[in-house]
């Protein structure tokens, strides 16, 4: 009798275990991320935010790091160093953060062990 309730008791322990796996939680320290993001756009440290960003990144089509270097004044231009240096994101239910700046939304997922900038989205 004791062995079938100690296995019941590891299957129901091992369920729960896996239900909580499902659910992917962040594992990378936001508030350290975030830290460095700020700074490295602040800086105007283009490479450093490209270290930070998932690719290939989406900015009207999926582009690569080459690209997105290309391309990084426009997506932060001066209104948006402005707002990200103040601005305090949301976290969404998947575990990212989201940074609302006029009518970008900045998009910040969960990847591997830490966070990554990884998508621009409109401000509807």
């Amino acid at each position: 009798m004791k062995r079938w309730f100690g296995v019941l008791s590891l299957l129901i322990l091992l369920t729960g275990a896996l239900a909580s796996a499902d659910q992917k939680p962040a594992t990378g320290n936001w508030g350290a991320f975030w830290t460095k993001f700020q700074a490295a756009i602040a800086a105007g440290d283009a490479e450093q935010v490209a270290g930070l960003t998932q690719f290939p990144f989406t900015y009207q089509d999926p582009i690569d790091k080459a690209r997105f270097l290309k391309v990084y004044p426009k997506i932060f231009d001066a209104k948006a160093k402005k707002c990200l240096a103040k601005e305090k994101p949301v976290k969404d239910e998947n575990g990212g953060y989201s940074a609302f700046c006029g009518e970008t939304i900045y998009y910040f997922s969960p990847v591997g062990a830490d966070f990554r900038f990884t998508d621009l989205g409109v401000n509807d």
